[in-house]
């Protein structure tokens, strides 16, 4: 590991346990299952392979944006080695205002998706962003990961609000905000925005 990729994850991790020690060693305390985990910049691979499994990504599939990288046909979003580091410290040691973290299993520490939020400058608003790997996904997962990072941004990152967008025909993702307590905020050109307040977490 490189000097500097130790400095930046001891940085997070002293960051993180000023915030009530709720993340001590890269490792966020977790569900019954699940626990969330700030990757280093060599776990990136994992992400990477994330953004190129078309099974995980085709609810992505079909958008018009100018992301470089996008595949409109299969969602996927190249994110080669190269990209890496600027995104490593755009991310990673940037709280509260972006956080980002793997999902892990405890039973085996296999990681099954990722988690995240950033303060939107325009919007002025937190938003979320859940991605469970496709082979883990109808076992519940979400629901937990979503509850974590609910927990970690409230009570770690010292956030009042969370916000997240939703096409319409993703009624199962709808189901999983609701059932933790998001409510429907607006809806524009086929999504939907869903927003919780700390005071409203159950």
């Amino acid at each position: 590991m490189k000097k500097w990729d130790l400095q930046k994850q001891i940085v997070e991790s002293i960051v993180c346990q000023c915030r009530r020690r709720l993340i001590v060693m890269n490792k966020i305390k977790g569900s019954e299952r699940l626990y969330l985990k700030i990757p280093s910049y060599d776990e990136l691979a994992y992400r990477q392979k994330l953004l190129a499994d078309p099974d995980t990504m085709n609810y992505n599939a079909g958008i018009d944006m100018s992301y470089v990288g996008y595949d409109k046909k299969t969602g996927c979003i190249d994110f080669n080695e190269s990209k890496w580091q600027n995104w490593y410290d755009k991310w990673i040691g940037n709280t509260p205002k972006r956080f980002f973290a793997y999902i892990c299993r405890k039973e085996d520490d296999v990681f099954i998706g990722d988690v995240a939020c950033h303060y939107d400058e325009e919007t002025k608003e937190n938003i979320t962003e859940i991605l469970i790997e496709a082979k883990y996904r109808r076992m519940g997962y979400s629901e937990e990961a979503l509850r974590l990072l609910m927990k970690t941004a409230f009570e770690g990152l010292g956030l009042e609000s969370l916000v997240d967008n939703i096409p319409n025909d993703r009624i199962s993702a709808h189901k999983v905000f609701e059932k933790v307590g998001f409510k429907k905020k607006r809806a524009v050109d086929g999504v939907t925005w869903f927003e919780l307040q700390k005071e409203d977490v159950r």
